[in-house]
């Protein structure tokens, strides 16, 4: 796609490609703002590790790498991050606490995250601007 446009979303999709730089080049010449989001590869892959397990991530980054990547081509870089918030937040610490052994012991492990999951709702993230290393992805705004 070629057009011009207001705006363009790229959702979890640059760490993918083999030139991100080109694509966001492209997305400059379509639009005055762009929405990009990428994986954070500090939550993403294990501890100390250089990338996840996942054989189509070409690249994973880390939150300044990313806004380099960023900032190579576009003048304004706003970074946000992607947290859990409200039940995911309580679910996350739970799981610190070791809820999976917890509900795999008491034999309802189906029964409870065939109620959980579905009660997940965007109220249960939050776009923040800090603490990027701990943010489950990053969200750019680029202008």
């Amino acid at each position: 796609f070629s057009e011009p446009c207001d705006a363009v979303l790229c959702l979890q999709t640059i760490e993918h490609v083999q030139d991100p730089e080109a694509v966001l080049r492209h997305f400059k010449g379509m639009c005055d703002t762009a929405y990009v989001s990428t994986p954070n590869l500090l939550t993403l892959a294990p501890p100390g590790a250089d990338k996840s397990d996942n054989p189509w991530h070409i690249r994973e980054y880390r939150a300044e790498e990313f806004r380099a990547l960023c900032a190579s081509v576009f003048e304004h870089v706003e970074l946000f991050g992607v947290f859990h918030a409200r039940v995911l937040r309580v679910h996350e610490l739970a799981l610190q606490a070791g809820w999976d052994q917890v509900h795999s012991k008491l034999g309802i492990t189906r029964r409870f995250y065939d109620r959980f999951t579905p009660a997940i709702t965007t109220a249960d993230f939050a776009l923040r601007p800090w603490p990027l290393e701990r943010a489950l992805d990053f969200v750019a705004v680029l202008k």
